[in-house]
């Protein structure tokens, strides 16, 4: 609980940040399902007022409707959260989801089904769909929460006794799902931190898991689009197809695709500096960025979402006509970062007598180290200009 409280705030913000449907108004809405708005014409209207009998006073709303038990008519999902004064002052977070059914005898809408999830600072309904093979849909609810926006869930449908009920419950795992995503796409269930995921397939008895990697479709990638590989291993070390602090230079509207190469339980989180240089491309992937105009940035990949140390740091460069520095399209071609071969470790380097702790690249028979690490242990400093692009290295002063 001390972990939550401390993050509240910061959960707030993430939370209004994230592309899942989220509605933070007093006013509650109703969303429909593709299928009910295309196919079903015929379904009793849910008005605001209505939605309010049910929820406490001034609680934001998530509502859809979703064909849980089948029936003709589609029950409503409502998911809501409400900050409550206590007597002390205090704020008390009161979140929980509610199911409704349209009474077709006396033409009311009543409540059938309810859960409370008095630990969580909010709810909203994040995906739903058809995960069994019958007429019946799937809703997933949850929330993200804290820093590293851990995201809890359950799934909500209709088991064997024809009874709406929790089909999957993970909303008291420890910690969550890291930077966490969820899904329901083709018939299945996926559920992912970060890059590392989770896909639940229903057999007609269980829901079967296997593991998959979030990544971009490199096929998107164009000719003049670059594309990092990399790996964690399970100490959270990495290495990549670019070596850390490498120099990236593209044009507006390239693209740069990460793309995660191995599964296990290291997650990673991506940060880039967003002054309008470069941009998330959303419409290809959250690990997809495109070059926006001329300038400089940076993107990191850090290991288990906060191992600065081990993080790797790319330098972006966003060339064009309108920069300070005018590139012709040959040298633009020729300054580009190059994806390369490397052998990693291939090469034991000593400084002193003490090994370098760090990664070793061998590339056409020469030994490349950390140049920090190795200054370091020979006494010096090493000092980055990041607008000239330059390491000085120098006596300790």
């Amino acid at each position: 609980m001390f972990k939550r409280s401390v993050c509240f705030i910061i959960a707030l913000i993430l939370s209004m940040t994230l592309t899942m449907s989220c509605v933070f108004a007093q006013s509650p809405q109703v969303v429909e399902t593709a299928m009910e708005a295309t196919a079903n014409t015929t379904q009793p209207a849910l008005t605001d007022a209505q939605i309010k009998t049910f929820v406490p006073e001034n609680a934001n709303v998530d509502v859809q409707r979703v064909a849980l038990t089948g029936k003709k008519m589609s029950e409503a999902v409502i998911a809501y959260w409400v900050f409550e004064s206590e007597p002390d002052g205090s704020a008390k977070p009161n979140a929980g989801t509610i199911v409704l059914q349209f009474n077709e005898d006396n033409q009311l809408w009543e409540k059938i089904w309810e859960r409370k999830d008095e630990d969580a600072f909010h709810m909203e309904i994040l995906d739903s769909g058809k995960l069994f093979n019958d007429e019946t849909e799937q809703v997933a609810l949850g929330s993200w929460e804290g820093s590293g926006a851990f995201l809890n869930f359950y799934l909500l449908g209709k088991d064997e006794n024809g009874k709406i009920a929790v089909l999957m419950d993970k909303m008291n795992e420890e910690d969550g799902y890291l930077f966490g995503g969820l899904k329901i796409k083709d018939g299945d269930l996926w559920v992912s931190s970060a890059s590392q995921g989770t896909c639940f397939h229903w057999n007609g008895k269980k829901f079967e898991e296997s593991q998959f990697i979030d990544n971009p479709d490199i096929n998107l990638a164009g000719d003049e689009d670059v594309i990092i590989h990399y790996s964690i291993d399970d100490d959270g070390n990495m290495t990549a197809s670019y070596p850390n602090h490498a120099v990236i230079k593209i044009e507006p509207h390239d693209r740069i695709f990460f793309v995660r190469d191995n599964y296990n339980e290291k997650v990673e989180r991506i940060l880039y500096s967003g002054n309008g240089t470069i941009d998330v491309d959303l419409s290809k992937h959250y690990k997809v960025y495109e070059a926006l105009a001329p300038g400089k940035t940076s993107i990191d990949i850090i290991p288990n979402g906060y191992d600065w140390d081990k993080s790797y740091t790319y330098e972006i460069k966003v060339i064009g006509s309108e920069s300070n520095e005018q590139t012709s399209g040959s040298d633009a071609a020729e300054e580009r970062a190059q994806t390369i071969q490397v052998n990693f470790d291939k090469v034991h380097v000593k400084v002193n007598d003490q090994d370098i702790k760090t990664k070793t690249i061998l590339y056409n028979g020469t030994t490349y180290v950390p140049i920090r690490e190795a200054a370091e242990m020979l006494g010096k400093d090493v000092i980055w200009n990041s607008d000239t692009f330059t390491a000085h290295i120098q006596d300790k002063k």
